[in-house]
């Protein structure tokens, strides 16, 4: 984010350039972070890693710019409950790198969308390394005011590639540049244009009525990939024989997302992908854990990986590290840093 000096309005900011240590960065953020998720990184910090992030207080929204070391972040019952307050509506958007993401019965890959994380059901993700993201922290009441289906939305909020992601997108890039320069009275309006554009481009109540059937046909076959991914014998003909319905409407209510294989496809690398990284399956092999996934051939696992991930399995586990990382905070003792964090938790916790 440019002109961070020029900001008016409430910021903080953290890049090399005044922290320098990318082991520190980290902990800033993720002390900083503690009210929405738990993080820990999945690899050690490489020299070209190039961690920083930014955030505004609109005064009625947080706005964030991050780019961030590969780490996994959870939002258990525990944080939920420590941070009751902190129930907010994440909206994001990777404009590099990727997230693998489970938001209660939601199961999604963040890979350029715009996304709904809704912090009042639990949270399991794992990012990739310096995936850069924008990222509004949206107040769960001003929704229910103003747009209450955003309120307990999860997953893509718009069809890929479509109209009205691309012209959100377009809308966050305005949102970002007059920010650097807007004063109280203007975040106001900024605020208001923020609501207005959401309305317009997904929440309105007048949707098609085969369209919405449809966005929930999918919605629960998507579910049912989930709860079977390790099933070999999920097909597109077992989802056929489950929900009643003959190719070609499968077919159809998939075109858009290359094909329900495709989805199929992905779901099973995010599995793996996830697994790979949780301290629990340490013991199991990458065969283990891809036939848990539902991936019998560890060989395809591997060409699948370097194609989706740019790594291997292999690769990914030796990135991982090796010690765990404590629950206390390895952060520099000083003013400023104190300033960062004792702000961004105080504007999670405090925001309506």
């Amino acid at each position: 984010m440019e002109k961070q000096s020029n900001i008016i309005l409430p910021y903080v900011s953290v890049s090399q350039d005044n922290i320098g240590d990318n082991e520190e960065i980290f902990e800033i953020w993720r002390a900083s972070v503690s009210p929405y998720f738990e993080c820990y990184p999945v690899s050690n910090f490489v020299e070209n890693l190039q961690q920083s992030f930014t955030q505004i207080n609109s005064g009625k929204f947080l706005f964030s710019e991050i780019t961030m070391a590969a780490q996994q972040y959870t939002r258990s019952h525990k944080t939920h409950k420590d941070f009751s307050e902190a129930d907010h509506i994440l909206l994001e958007t990777f404009e590099s790198g990727y997230n693998c993401t489970r938001n209660g019965d939601s199961h999604f890959i963040e890979n350029g969308g715009i996304s709904a994380i809704n912090l009042s059901q639990p949270v399991e993700a794992v990012c990739s390394e310096n995936a850069k993201a924008s990222i509004f922290v949206l107040p769960r009441q001003w929704l229910l005011e103003n747009i209450p289906r955003l309120a307990v939305a999860t997953g893509p909020i718009f069809e890929r590639h479509s109209i009205h992601e691309r012209l959100f997108k377009d809308f966050i890039s305005s949102i970002k540049k007059q920010l650097l320069t807007a004063g109280a009275q203007e975040s106001s309006v900024i605020s208001d244009s923020l609501i207005a554009m959401l309305d317009v481009l997904c929440l309105k109540s007048d949707f098609d009525v085969s369209e919405s059937i449809d966005d929930n046909i999918k919605s629960s076959i998507k579910k049912y990939i989930n709860e079977n991914i390790g099933n070999l014998s999920l097909t597109a003909d077992t989802i056929c024989n489950q929900f009643f319905m003959s190719r070609s409407t499968l077919y159809r209510l998939f075109k858009e997302d290359g094909g329900v294989t495709s989805i199929i496809r992905e779901y099973r690398l995010a599995a793996c992908f996830k697994a790979l990284h949780d301290p629990i399956n340490a013991k199991s092999s990458v065969a283990e854990i891809a036939l848990k996934c539902g991936i019998p051939n560890s060989n395809y696992l591997s060409s699948q990986f370097r194609d989706r991930y740019d790594l291997t399995p292999r690769q990914i586990r030796e990135r991982q590290r090796e010690a765990e990382w404590s629950d206390k905070y390895r952060i520099p003792a000083d003013k400023k840093t104190d300033y960062i964090i004792s702000n961004m938790v105080n504007w999670a916790r405090y925001l309506t």
